[in-house]
């Protein structure tokens, strides 16, 4: 960014003088600049290098000048554009447009919550004047959003017109290259979502109306939850309005509901239109104040989602009978199919087929996807002799509640049989899946699983085109019922039923590439490292199988499982750039983003984004809600928290209270009740979780912990892990949690005797971690004491002590891998400051040692040893060299099960090492990697907090010491007496 700086201010020192950068945005880097030929401050805004490569500056600066034509007193002009050289050749355009003085809607929604109805609603129209003379100027803004509206003098001023669609128009065929999108995804519209190029002014008024949302509410629409319950809630939570009258006019969901129409011609025709809407519900809510509100015509997605998207990704729901259609014969079953009696044209010595077919159909059907089909019987009674059309085999479907019922004929010519199907949804439409085979009439078995293989690859209630490239690449009808059995299972987070499907799908057919690919991303959820890496390995050397596309999405995942960030991103961001509504490259992304970008300086909330273009895209998985409460719970987003836990108990509703199923919840429960500091609630999760599985109460604990920093809350649940009545390996599991948790909040002699617990436990795991944390860089405890914990270790040449029979998950396991790898790095590391010698005979005798999957890397820690060495004796370059060439991709699930394999002492050193020789912002980089990654890695939280304090002092900061001082007070407000100082130094500070 220095560089970018520098070469602004010497190519463009003649027209103005660039003082520093002020801002970034998903396209463009912001300075303050200062126009030299008019003596005024400017925004100058460069397209980011990644964003400029991807197409040619002409085009973009020819769209730029149809945008600066624009002049409207609600609209921020264009001053300038152009473009600069790069040292490196590149050419980056820039635009500049003139400095606003007032805030975003952006920084007053963050500040107040959200705006009294009355405001939001002048500043929409004002927005909307803008949009409408734009429009009739044929610019479409493309990127409506809080963060483009400024607040000039009360009055709403919109910024960036043009831009979006510049990028969009100049980098149509090129953005894909780098995975680029042009918009804010949360507030796109469907036809912009899907990649629409030709859009017009109703897909703004569509992002216009999700700023409204949000303007009212404080949230954006999320899945499930209804309009108008959310503006009652934020109505009531407002108080009423001077008079009696509600704030929130009653006639105002109407007039949003409109706006956010799945289809363009079913919103307002212009901005205008719908600015009037507004108004009119405005003048008659204050008219006909207390008048009962009409029910709601929509349901509303996450990020202001596509509602086109519902229909074909949403659960199937059955529709109630048509009139004059006998009473259904029982009650309405939403996963019902019915197959309804074939039309046979042909010989009458096939004419059983009609309803032979019925029987075949529902036999191969049955359990596909979760559905179950009609008993055969009382369909072909309801179905009598009477040929049925689309028309009529709806009304016998609806008869039994079926979603989806099964229509079809067969031709018989020359001995041979043609027979074609469709699947539809009940209440009519065109088919959602057609199917047809052929075969000779005495194979009739064998054409018929043909047909159900045919028809099910245009079906996949999670991932139509996947599930449709699983139906091409295996010929095993058993092999496809299990793999439909597993996604309907992973959709609901029910990950053991779903490990145990794809099980069934490999052993029915080895060779099926996708099927393998899922058991690893089950295994994965279940923290079944060896399961996971193992799948992922046989899936990448079937992918020759697949198309490219799919093959690519297999070799970013094996880099995932490496834990190779930098090789597995660029590949998702190539797919999603060419494919953005591939969910499944979006989903693998946000993983990705969410648990490494952390351990490469990037906050989790890097990945918010990507979850949140998976939950317009599936607004039914459970997955991305989760993710997006955990990073809600970290941010204080308690609204969005709430909203989150309503959604997943909705998607919950009516599923069996197993524990598996509950896990999830019981994790998202924790999270809000911890974050929010609620009491009841904290009682309430503790009681649900004293009879949970230990998986799902060691998530519990790592969420609480990571995500809320409420440390002794989080250790609270640990002690669940730890309680009596779980397996001794488990227990010491727990205590081993319970130690760090402690040494977190800086209770040092609490964390030495349940460190000291788990060694009764099962030895010599206590011992290990009583001795790395005695270690610690940041400990001030003599050499000797740290020597006198390591030399109670077994010696290094003990065999592995995992026990036999535990198999729980990398949790549970990885803590027992490698003891004689662990015991070595210890010896090294003690002997580092007064035995140098021996210190390198132990990094040595780690560099001939394999490396073994889901264990620690002889290879970095030995790499630990030699770093210590060379920082005692004064050397930082050494020991960041030394460190930095180590540096190998770890899986992050292995990682947040043992310190000895997210090696956070290395990384402690990594960020000391920088800061000594001049770096600071790198070494803070470093120092932030301890908020979100493995409960293991919490001892080093406050102290990490400390120096980054620091360092902002240092850089004159004064607002981010004070959040870093203020973070270490919290964390360490219980600690020890002797560590008190500190915390009295941070509260002073």
């Amino acid at each position: 960014m220095t560089e970018t700086l520098e070469q602004l201010r010497s190519a463009l020192s003649g027209r103005y003088r660039v003082e520093r950068r002020i801002g970034q945005g998903g396209m463009a880097l912001v300075y303050l600049a200062h126009d030299l030929r008019h003596d005024r401050a400017v925004a100058l805004k460069v397209l980011r290098p990644d964003m400029a490569t991807a197409f040619g500056a002409e085009r973009f600066l020819l769209e730029v000048r149809i945008a600066a034509n624009l002049r409207h007193p609600h609209i921020l002009p264009l001053l300038d554009s152009g473009t600069v050289r790069t040292a490196s050749g590149a050419t980056l355009p820039f635009y500049v447009m003139p400095l606003a003085t007032g805030e975003t809607l952006r920084a007053r929604l963050a500040r107040e919550g959200r705006l009294p109805p009355a405001e939001a609603a002048r500043l929409v129209r004002e927005v909307a004047q803008a949009l409408a003379y734009a429009h009739r100027e044929g610019v479409i803004h493309r990127d409506i959003k809080p963060d483009n509206i400024f607040l000039e003098d009360g009055h709403a001023v919109v910024a960036d017109f043009g831009i979006a669609r510049a990028v969009s128009a100049a980098g149509r065929d090129r953005l894909t290259v780098t995975g680029g999108t042009v918009g804010t995804p949360a507030y796109m519209s469907p036809e912009q979502l899907r990649g629409g190029a030709e859009l017009d002014g109703r897909s703004d008024q569509y992002s216009l109306a999700c700023v409204l949302f949000e303007l009212l509410t404080g949230q954006l629409p999320m899945p499930g939850l209804g309009l108008r319950d959310t503006l009652a809630r934020a109505s009531a939570a407002a108080g009423p309005a001077p008079g009696g009258a509600p704030e929130i006019p009653p006639g105002l969901p109407d007039v949003l509901d409109r706006a956010l129409a799945p289809a363009p011609d079913d919103r307002y025709p212009t901005l205008t239109a719908f600015a009037d809407g507004v108004d009119a519900a405005f003048a008659v809510g204050a008219t006909a104040a207390g008048a009962p509100a009409a029910a709601p015509r929509g349901r509303w997605l996450l990020g202001g989602a596509a509602l086109a998207l519902v229909a074909a990704i949403a659960v199937l729901v059955a529709r109630a009978p048509d009139a004059g259609i006998r009473e259904p014969v029982g009650p309405a079953a939403q996963n019902a199919l019915a197959v309804l009696p074939f039309e046979v044209r042909g010989g009458p010595d096939f004419a059983y087929l009609g309803p032979g077919l019925v029987d075949l159909l529902s036999t191969t059907l049955d359990g596909a996807g979760g559905y179950r089909t009609v008993d055969r019987r009382a369909i072909l009674n309801a179905a009598g002799d009477a040929r049925l059309d689309p028309t009529a085999a709806d009304r016998v479907a609806s008869r039994f509640g079926a979603a989806l019922y099964v229509l079809g004929d067969v031709v018989e010519a020359g001995g041979r049989l043609q027979v074609t199907a469709a699947l539809y949804r009940a209440g009519g439409g065109a088919p959602v899946a057609r199917a047809s085979a052929q075969g000779r009439t005495d194979a009739l078995f064998e054409l018929v699983d043909t047909l159900t293989v045919r028809l099910l690859t245009g079906w996949g209630e999670s991932d139509s085109r996947v599930s449709g490239l699983a139906a091409r690449t295996t010929g095993s009808l058993p092999a496809l019922k299990a793999w439909l059995d597993g996604e309907a299972a992973g959709r609901e987070l029910r990950f053991e039923e779903a490990v145990a499907a794809y099980r069934r799908a490999v052993e029915a057919d080895s060779g099926f590439a996708l099927a393998w690919y899922r058991l690893s991303i089950a295994a994965e959820w279940l923290l079944q490292s060896d399961l996971a890496h193992e799948s992922a390995v046989r899936a990448v050397r079937l992918a020759h199988r697949l198309p490219a596309r799919d093959s690519l999405l297999l070799q970013a995942m094996l880099a995932s499982r490496r834990g190779d960030l930098d090789a597995a991103e660029p590949i998702y961001r190539r797919i999603v750039g060419a494919h953005p509504e591939e969910v499944e490259a979006w989903v693998q992304l946000a993983e990705m983003l969410f648990h490494y970008a952390p351990l490469r300086g990037r906050p989790a909330e890097a990945s918010r984004e990507a979850w949140q273009r998976v939950g317009v895209l599936e607004p039914d998985l459970a997955s991305p809600i989760l993710h997006l409460a955990r990073l809600a719970a970290r941010a204080r987003r308690f609204a969005e928290l709430d909203s989150l836990a309503r959604t997943l108990a909705r998607l919950r509703a009516g599923e069996p209270a197993t524990a598996e199923a509950r896990s999830d919840a019981l994790e998202l429960e924790a999270l809000r009740a911890f974050a929010v500091g609620d009491p009841a609630a904290q009682s309430r999760v503790l009681v649900a979780l004293e009879g949970a599985s230990d998986l799902t109460v060691v998530l519990a604990a790592w969420a609480t912990a990571i995500w809320t920093d409420d440390l002794a809350g989080a250790l609270r649940i640990a002690d669940l892990v730890a309680a009596p009545r779980r397996a001794a390996p488990v227990r010491a599991v727990g205590e081993l949690m319970a130690g760090s948790l402690e040494m977190a909040r800086g209770r040092w002699g609490e964390a030495a005797r349940r460190f000291d617990a788990a060694e009764a436990l099962q030895p010599p795991l206590g011992a290990q971690f009583a001795a790395y944390y005695a270690l610690a860089p940041f400990r001030p405890a003599p050499a000797a004491d740290a020597a006198a914990r390591v030399a109670t270790l077994p010696d290094p040449a003990l065999a592995d002590t995992a026990p036999a029979a535990l198999d729980l998950g990398a949790y549970f396991t990885i803590p027992y891998r490698s003891p004689a790898v662990i015991h070595t790095y210890l010896r090294g590391l003690a002997a580092a400051e007064r035995n140098p010698g021996a210190a390198g005979a132990a990094a040595a005798t780690l560099a001939r040692l394999p490396g073994v999957t889901g264990a620690p890397t002889p290879a970095l820690l030995g790499a630990g040893i030699r770093a210590e060495v060379a920082w005692l004796a004064g050397n930082a370059e050494q020991a960041r060299a030394v460190l930095a060439a180590a540096d190998t991709p770890t899986w992050y699930i292995d990682a947040i099960a043992s310190p000895f394999v997210s090696a956070p002492r290395e990384r402690w050193r990594m960020a000391e090492a920088l800061e000594r020789l001049g770096r600071p912002d790198e070494a803070a980089t470093w120092f932030e990697t301890f908020s979100e990654g493995s409960v293991y890695d919490a001892p080093f939280l406050a102290p990490a907090e400390r120096r980054l304090a620091l360092l902002a002092e240092r850089r004159g900061d004064t607002a981010a010491a004070r959040r870093h001082w203020a973070r270490f007070a919290v964390l360490w407000k219980d600690a020890d007496p002797e560590l008190q100082p500190f915390v009295a130094e941070a509260r002073m500070e």
